[in-house]
């Protein structure tokens, strides 16, 4: 696994974090969810706590499609979701795209918010 994509403990739960901050590329963007689809879809069913990073990054209808495609994918993996730094239309489009995704302002609200999920 990458740091993009890494899994950690916190208080015994064990939380995925997707870093896609600062992604310049639709490639670089496509390989980071194919890695983190990888990791969140080896689990059971239901079991993942996540959460994604898109600090910086840069969003395009190519990104839209490419997060589309990741978000059903691992939906039925997922247990609970959360959000570091979708602001502006990049939030409006990741709550359309995932009404359930909770939206936090730094990644240790996310992690505190899905420990307890």
């Amino acid at each position: 696994m990458s740091e993009r994509i890494r899994w950690e403990i916190h208080d015994g739960v064990e939380i995925l974090v997707s870093d896609f901050s600062k992604i310049t590329s639709p490639d670089d963007a496509r390989a980071a969810a194919k890695e983190s689809e990888e990791a969140i879809c080896a689990r059971p069913l239901g079991s993942v706590r996540r959460v994604s990073c898109v600090s910086d990054s840069f969003f395009t209808d190519e990104l839209k499609k490419i997060t589309e495609e990741y978000s059903k994918n691992i939906r039925p993996y997922t247990k609970a979701a959360a959000a570091v730094g979708f602001t502006g239309l990049k939030g409006i489009i990741l709550k359309a795209i995932n009404r359930s995704i909770k939206f936090c302002d730094t990644l240790d609200e996310a992690i505190d918010w899905l420990k307890k999920q």
